[in-house]
């Protein structure tokens, strides 16, 4: 639908049907309204790219890539980057890779095309294991790119994300104060370098506690390769608690505990590393008792890397620079478990 097939049903001009569209008011109410509904029930959209190129005004847009739609940290970033964008009268495509290498550069190469003036990207897990850097290497030099969340340090631009080996240690030591002595940990990003800070933060919690961790507390799975099984194996173990090192392992973790008979599966802790915006804290308190949430600030990541992006963009002489934000940890741990 265009303006043109508007026009030729209501048997007037182009320009008329655009004053309707603009509002513009040398044209009889009546008609405006007209042309607007059937403009609405075609399903018309205004065309801003080509309306900026005859108005002569630059359309800034900015294109955010993730690496999945579904976690809610990364749907968290989306918002962040959104609301200041549009704060900032900018336009955002935003792009998924579904955790694919060859997604993420068949999309960094429609990107070359200059659809986007500049870039907000969370690299795929792909890419970290098969250490593949050369198209982000590539594009960092053409085109204003700013990393989140999953880092890669070859590459100079601008980078943001979390204190994940301090967000590891704190939250570690709330479980040893709480009792427990055997902490388990799960991941399936175990391969990625927030997943191995965290856990470094928990070793070391572990080592001043002078409690033990070997091989057999840690569960490193693929999504591809997962079976239940395995987690049953593991969860065998009968740990006082387990730190979920993301969303994935925290879900796969407490819908195994909710169908536990075992006393100690039934009464196991947890460590969660999710966004506080997707859930309800009073609510959590009432029924998800023993639980341990890591905020991942992924609102404020979003209007910070957006920030980071405009700065750049602006060549306001700020060279490349990493940021790290401090995470916030929720402990709604109400009862302490017996360590007789």
């Amino acid at each position: 639908m265009n303006q043109k097939t508007i026009a030729t049903h209501f048997g007037v001009s182009v320009a008329t049907v655009s004053k309707a569209l603009n509002d513009a008011h040398d044209i009889s109410p009546e008609l405006k309204e007209k042309i607007l509904a059937f403009a609405k029930k075609s399903g018309y959209k205004k065309n801003f790219t080509a309306l900026a190129l005859k108005q002569n005004k630059q359309l800034r847009t900015i294109a955010v890539v993730i690496p999945n739609f579904y976690n809610s940290f990364f749907n968290e970033v989306l918002k962040g980057v959104n609301l200041a964008a549009t704060a900032l009268g900018l336009n955002t495509v935003v792009l998924e890779t579904n955790e694919q290498l060859d997604r993420e550069e068949e999309v960094i190469g429609y990107l070359k095309s200059g659809i986007a003036e500049g870039i907000i990207l969370s690299p795929t897990l792909e890419t970290f294991q098969k250490q593949s850097f050369e198209h982000l290497q590539s594009i960092s030099k053409d085109i204003p790119l700013i990393l989140f969340d999953r880092l890669i340090d070859s590459i100079s631009c601008g980078k943001i994300t979390n204190n994940n080996f301090q967000s590891g240690y704190d939250a570690t030591k709330k479980l040893i104060a709480s009792g427990c002595k055997s902490i388990g940990v799960i991941s399936d990003i175990y391969k990625l370098e927030i997943s191995k800070s965290r856990l470094l933060g928990v070793k070391k919690a572990l080592q001043e506690a002078q409690l033990p961790f070997t091989n057999a507390q840690t569960f490193f799975y693929s999504q591809e390769q997962f079976f239940d099984y395995q987690l049953e194996l593991f969860l065998e173990n009968y740990f006082d608690a387990v730190v979920c090192m993301e969303e994935n392992s925290l879900i796969k973790v407490k819908n195994y505990k909710t169908q536990a008979t075992h006393p100690k599966l039934k009464a196991l802790k947890f460590v969660g590393y999710y966004n506080r915006k997707a859930f309800r804290g009073e609510v959590i308190k009432q029924v998800e008792a023993d639980t341990i949430y890591v905020e991942q600030n992924g609102l404020k990541m979003g209007k910070m890397a957006l920030q980071q992006l405009v700065a750049a963009l602006n060549g306001d002489g700020v060279p490349p620079s990493k940021t790290v934000i401090d995470c916030s940890i929720y402990d709604v741990m109400i009862r302490k478990i017996d360590v007789a």
